[in-house]
């Protein structure tokens, strides 16, 4: 018996020795950094300074802001995208600079990308605004000369007599409040909305003796009719869409192919229709070898996701093949996004993931990775140790 339990506790021993070499800590790839920044530029209008929204998907998350300009320092080298929600009234124009110079101009679009691709240096996307969604406004009565106070996007407010006239008005919801004498029969707000290049015409007719010639009365400003509450909105956890870009594997090699799984799912209460998948990626890096159903163009690809049901998921493989000429310990990254009219509202970090993975050069020669050859090993010896045990045991009992 206790030869039999010093072999056990032997075997216990070399099985744990054995086991210590299993675990390997993945080593760290150190990214390069540079300097990011985002600017908006030409946001006065009609003695207003007006901002868009935007949100910046980089390499390692996103990043939303409406500020006139910041500056993201110690940003990894890699692939940025930039999403522009204008200002009421506006089309955006977006400028790519690297290291002050011009790369590429994406014209009357929301959507641009650059890449930060070396240690140092600096990726500037510059929004322009030009506030060409206009259409007229005016306001009349009769009698004229009631006073008013017009109201409209982007906290637009003008007052005065009429008739009025505003011919330069962005697109948006207008309403008029007539400022009638208290003598005179209320009037209610009125509100109407103005397309692109189309006219809005407010007008009423009041029949009072209080608007009639001569002197008027101080008139008394109709207070704003209180809405009625609203049904409280059912809570929350989540955003109805949800994105998920996930590599095979943390580690490829170079000329090795790299396989990425694009998921969208909808988890609102609407079925969802008409939704647009990107996937960006750096053509210097990889060469797409796989992807059912898209749109190339560039370094991206275009999925066109005509319906996804409540509840429903979509999902793609994307194949593609690393360049030969990448260098061991590259981090490549990809980011994909999904858009459409019913999610427009949804934040961009909600609608943007991204994925990475390091290049190795080469695998050891036998074509298993290390880790993998070790714990083959590892199972080996004890399979064997196991059966030698086993026979020692026959050779005791007997």
């Amino acid at each position: 018996m206790n030869t039999r339990l010093s072999l056990r506790i032997l075997a216990s021993l070399i099985l744990a020795g054995g086991g210590a070499l299993l675990p390997m800590s993945g080593f760290a790839l150190a990214a390069d950094e540079g300097i990011v920044i985002v600017e908006q530029k030409n946001t006065e209008y009609q003695g207003m300074k007006r901002l868009g929204k935007w949100g910046l998907a980089t390499p390692v998350g996103v990043i939303e802001g409406e500020s006139e300009r910041i500056e993201l320092k110690k940003k990894p080298v890699g692939n940025y995208v930039l999403t522009v929600t204008p200002p009421a009234g506006a089309l955006s124009t977006i400028e790519v600079f690297e290291n002050d110079a011009l790369i590429k101009t994406f014209d009357q679009q929301k959507t641009a990308n650059g890449k930060l691709t070396i240690s140092g240096g600096t990726l500037r996307f510059t929004v322009t605004y030009a506030f060409t969604l206009i259409g007229n406004v005016s306001v009349t009565s009769e009698p004229a000369g009631v006073d008013y106070e017009l109201r409209g996007p982007n906290g637009f407010i003008a007052k005065g007599e009429t008739p009025g006239n505003f011919p330069d008005s962005v697109a948006g919801t207008y309403t008029v409040y007539y400022l009638i004498p208290k003598e005179c029969r209320k009037s209610l707000p009125i509100s109407r909305k103005l397309e692109s290049g189309s006219r809005v015409a407010f007008s009423s007719k009041f029949d009072c003796d209080a608007l009639g010639g001569g002197s008027r009365p101080t008139p008394t400003p109709t207070p704003t009719p209180t809405p009625t509450p609203a049904p409280a909105p059912r809570p929350s956890t989540q955003s109805p869409v949800r994105i998920s870009l996930a590599t095979a594997s943390s580690e490829v090699t170079s000329g090795g192919t790299a396989r990425y799984t694009l998921v969208v799912l909808n988890r609102g209460e609407d079925d969802l229709a008409d939704l647009t998948g990107e996937f960006r990626y750096d053509a210097s890096q990889l060469t797409i070898s796989g992807a059912r159903d898209a749109e190339k163009s560039g370094n991206m690809l275009r999925y066109k996701i005509a319906s996804l049901p409540k509840d429903g998921k979509w999902e793609t493989l994307i194949t593609a093949t690393v360049n030969g000429s990448v260098d061991n310990g590259t981090t490549v990254s990809a980011t994909a996004t999904v858009a459409g009219d019913d999610i427009k509202d949804v934040r961009a970090s909600q609608r943007s993931d991204s994925a990475v993975f390091g290049v190795i050069k080469e695998l050891p020669q036998t074509g298993v990775a290390m880790t993998d050859m070790l714990m083959l090993l590892s199972i080996a010896s004890a399979f064997l140790l196991s059966l030698t045990f086993a026979g020692v045991e026959v050779v005791l009992r007997r």
